[in-house]
């Protein structure tokens, strides 16, 4: 149910959205995770009408987002924000949250210059559209 509720999402939620086997294999082989939010804005491992999820990999210094992905009707109503924010709480001083970025997707790079990330590295011409990928990572300062 979870790889079926994620697939619908993908489909929605991004132009080149992941295949069904790739979120398998992330889920299963890469230990990603998974968490959605709905629309009063309270993040949870339940799939259940979901407004959209973040599926991220924890790594030995922080964590690395793969996907942040809301339902168009649900988008600027800051619940990409809420999981910068969630996210951000689960880690300790030092740590780092990476990510990547279509230099073409405007809307998510305002938020995340918002919240605090810098452009790590480009990969030239990554996308299937010819845009760039940024790498972005933020790095949570001791308190």
């Amino acid at each position: 149910m979870l790889l079926q509720k994620l697939n619908e999402l993908e489909e929605i939620c991004f132009p080149f959205p992941y295949r069904e086997d790739q979120l398998h294999s992330l889920l299963t082989i890469a230990k990603a995770i998974c968490l959605f939010i709905n629309k009063q804005g309270q993040i949870t491992e339940s799939y259940e009408q979901p407004c959209g999820y973040v599926l991220y990999i924890p790594l030995d210094d922080g964590i690395e987002i793969l996907r942040i992905g809301i339902l168009p009707e649900y988008r600027r109503k800051h619940l990409a924000w809420s999981f910068l924010q969630y996210l951000a709480n689960t880690l300790s001083p030092g740590d780092r949250i990476l990510l990547e970025v279509s230099s073409l997707n405007t809307a998510a790079m305002e938020l995340y210059r918002k919240a605090g990330f810098q452009v790590l590295r480009k990969r030239a011409s990554y996308y299937q559209d010819g845009s760039d990928a940024l790498i972005l990572e933020k790095k949570l300062l001791p308190n």
